[in-house]
């Protein structure tokens, strides 16, 4: 799962990369690829934060994922809010959502650069984590 998580706050950092050659923004019109990195960076943040971060509060890693799932949740909040095309919304709970991440990445728009910032850093832990793994070197523990 780890793997999944790590490529899902790639996606979520691509979304949102300041830096033109490297982000996203060319499918702003997209809403389709818009609600798919916005929900699926949503949904990897909830797990790690209430299934793994939660199971394992105690470990390193238990830790890394609650903290790498709050900035997931955060990140996917503007990825979701900041969207101005119109959506289809013959799904209830899918507007419902989307109207609270719009609310929220108002009121959350100070803390911004914190969110993506932490989820570099969270990426950069993970992606790391996984190359030493897979090259048989110890992880941080």
């Amino acid at each position: 799962m780890g793997i999944v998580v790590t490529v899902f706050m790639l996606l979520g950092l691509l979304m949102v990369s300041p830096i033109k050659l490297l982000n996203l923004k060319q499918y702003e019109h997209k809403v389709s690829v818009i609600d798919f990195v916005g929900f699926s960076l949503l949904f990897a943040g909830l797990w790690n934060v209430l299934w793994f971060g939660l199971n394992h509060i105690t470990l390193f890693w238990g830790l890394a994922a609650m903290i790498s799932g709050v900035f997931m949740i955060l990140v996917a909040i503007f990825i979701l809010g900041a969207c101005k095309q119109s959506r289809d919304s013959s799904n209830r709970l899918k507007s419902g959502v989307l109207k609270i991440a719009t609310k929220l990445a108002q009121n959350l728009q100070p803390i911004y650069y914190v969110a993506v910032l932490g989820l570099l850093l969270s990426f950069l832990l993970y992606a790391l984590t996984l190359v030493r793994l897979n090259l048989g070197y110890s992880i941080i523990a």
